[in-house]
């Protein structure tokens, strides 16, 4: 099956490559196109296996076959980082996989503490997560968020990550241990995510260090603005919405990519909100359209996608239907 191989062969170099996530139209508050997780890896894969590292980290051999026929024998060469990590731990395990019976084979991940019971959980839920409904995914990893090992706790960070916001806002997400201190550090890879979860842990304080990075990244022309000002709106509520729309998208002098990013924002809140943020979100958005046809052209782009809001001067305002 070389096109199932080929995509497993891309999807775990994205999991496993130290290169930036690739930019695309990506949406308001992401800034990016999330690079598949190593569960996306096991999801599309046929064969999979733990393997125990032999012959001083020159070879592995297979400890327990967990999909497709039995294995007896791995022709793959442990990397360095592996055998480094077998040098300290004698009882290493690692997770391979591959596509069918002739792919080659390709390190998912050491399998330390609590790993290897969640690769277990995500291979027996195989069918059911690649139904389409996210929900039990997130939820899964959700309980995960403060998980004491960092590999899974980044794990269960890049699969909220991967998740749209209406299902991360349905989810039942745990206070998040050391979120703050995390927001001041620079891991541009999970700070959307990190953002969102501030915004959505309910914590009123988080309100001026969002309200604070959010006018900083209008200064400076930093990323994620969607981030923070979602985020914003998240915990302030119509304050938030105020806020963005008197101190930014009033400015006639905004550039460009910074209103779109806010406009899509607003967008987002608009779709998942309470009904008085909704309303807010309306009738801003309205009277910003009758005012300024560039801005008008991006609420439509924004706003008009999902056929629910269409603010136009031509029509006299917004419809909220």
């Amino acid at each position: 099956m070389p096109v199932r191989r080929t995509i497993l062969a891309l999807t775990a170099a994205a999991v496993f490559g130290s290169g930036a996530a690739p930019v695309a139209l990506a949406c308001a508050f992401h800034g990016y196109t999330p690079d598949p997780t190593l569960v996306d890896v096991l999801l599309a894969t046929e064969e999979v296996v733990i393997a125990r590292v032999e012959q001083g980290g020159r070879a592995f051999a297979p400890a327990e076959t967990l999909a497709g026929p039995q294995v007896t024998q791995i022709a793959l060469r442990p990397s360095a980082q592996t055998r480094i990590a077998a040098q300290h731990n004698a009882d290493l395990l690692v997770l391979l996989a591959r596509d069918g019976s002739y792919g080659p084979w390709q390190e998912v991940t050491p399998l330390e503490g609590a790993m290897g019971g969640v690769m277990r959980t995500v291979l027996s839920q195989h069918a059911a997560w690649q139904s389409g409904d996210l929900g039990p995914r997130v939820a899964f990893f959700a309980r995960h968020l403060n998980a004491s090992d960092p590999a899974l706790r980044r794990l269960a960070l890049r699969e909220m990550d991967r998740a749209d916001y209406a299902t991360l806002r349905k989810s039942s997400l745990p206070r998040v241990a050391g979120l703050r201190q995390d927001l001041r550090q620079d891991d541009d890879a999970l700070r959307p995510i990190r953002i969102l979860l501030a915004g959505l842990s309910g914590d009123r304080s988080f309100v001026p260090l969002l309200s604070e990075a959010l006018a900083k990244g209008v200064e400076t022309g930093k990323p994620y603005l969607g981030a923070y000002a979602t985020a914003l709106i998240e915990l302030d509520g119509v304050g938030g919405v105020e806020h963005i729309v008197a101190r930014y998208l009033s400015d006639p002098d905004l550039a460009f990519d910074q209103r779109e990013k806010l406009v899509q924002a607003l967008a987002l809140q608009y779709r998942v909100a309470p009904a008085g943020v909704r309303r807010s979100i309306a009738r801003d958005v309205a009277r910003l359209s009758r005012q300024d046809a560039g801005f008008a052209q991006s609420a439509t782009r924004q706003f008009g996608s999902a056929n629910r809001f269409n603010p136009s001067p031509a029509v006299g305002g917004a419809t909220d239907r």
